[in-house]
């Protein structure tokens, strides 16, 4: 469901979010990040390159959408919440504070403009360590789904400082169901979506940057993007790693997949 769509906007609530909310891109204090969000393939490409990103994980999300919601996501109302550029599924509606390309609706994520338990699925990648007031976020995603609706959250474990536009916080598995719970959901999935190896590759591309970059801020930045590329074919292991259950404890990312209780 999309804005052109008529039914989307009988889930607004009155006031939309106002134009003082969209951020321009000077606000971003990674340029070069902002730089390629004009060109989603070539970021989202150079994305799952990161450590984020581990082959064998049983994280498929985008893959098992029509699973969660019964093979009917085309009746359903999904938010993807600081979706950036990232376009999961046709039906599923772009929500961010950044007017990028992909984006449906520019808002505060921690403040939209949906009625109260109007949502069917909330998904929320890599997005919630950027945010200040993650625990309210946490509240706003909690308001406006209906209950039973479900959330696809991913969140950094062991993973280097990643600004955009700054980086707050981290979560062991066992952290984020605590917050899930004092929220009002229920927690039927979790585990490890970047192994072990994703974890020591975003060590190692920041330890090489810091060795070579010789204090310039700008070589270390470059550095670390091609360290990260060069390193990429360590997390092939992690198709090894990830059979373990004893990965999450030295996971990169996780995820979790969270019901809403009445």
């Amino acid at each position: 469901m999309r804005t052109t769509d008529p039914r989307f906007h009988t889930l607004l609530k009155e006031t939309l979010a106002t134009p003082n909310q969209t951020t321009g891109d000077e606000v971003v204090s990674n340029s070069v990040k902002t730089f390629f969000k004009r060109w989603p393939w070539i970021y989202n490409f150079l994305k799952k390159l990161g450590p984020a990103y581990s082959p064998g994980n049983h994280y498929d999300l985008h893959g098992r959408l029509n699973e969660f919601f019964g093979g009917a996501v085309h009746d359903k109302v999904l938010l993807n919440l600081g979706s950036g550029t990232y376009r999961i599924h046709p039906e599923i509606t772009n929500v961010d504070m950044f007017p990028f390309k992909e984006v449906d609706v520019v808002a505060d994520i921690c403040n939209t403009p949906f009625k109260d338990g109007t949502v069917d699925g909330v998904v929320c990648e890599d997005v919630l360590e950027h945010i200040a007031r993650a625990p309210q976020l946490l509240k706003e995603i909690s308001r406006v789904l209906k209950p039973g609706g479900l959330l696809m959250l991913k969140v950094p474990f062991l993973y280097p400082y990643h600004s955009s536009p700054d980086d707050f916080y981290r979560w062991t598995e066992s952290g984020i169901r605590y917050a899930l719970e004092k929220n009002g959901f229920h927690v039927k999935e979790s585990g490890a979506h970047g192994g072990p190896m994703g974890a020591l590759q975003g060590i190692l591309m920041h330890i090489f940057a810091i060795m070579f970059s010789f204090g310039s801020k700008r070589i270390h930045f470059f550095l670390v993007q091609f360290f990260m590329v060069v390193l990429s074919p360590l997390k092939l292991l992690d198709l090894l790693f990830l059979l373990s259950p004893f990965s999450l404890d030295i996971a990169s990312d996780i995820y979790v997949v969270a019901e809403r209780q009445n």
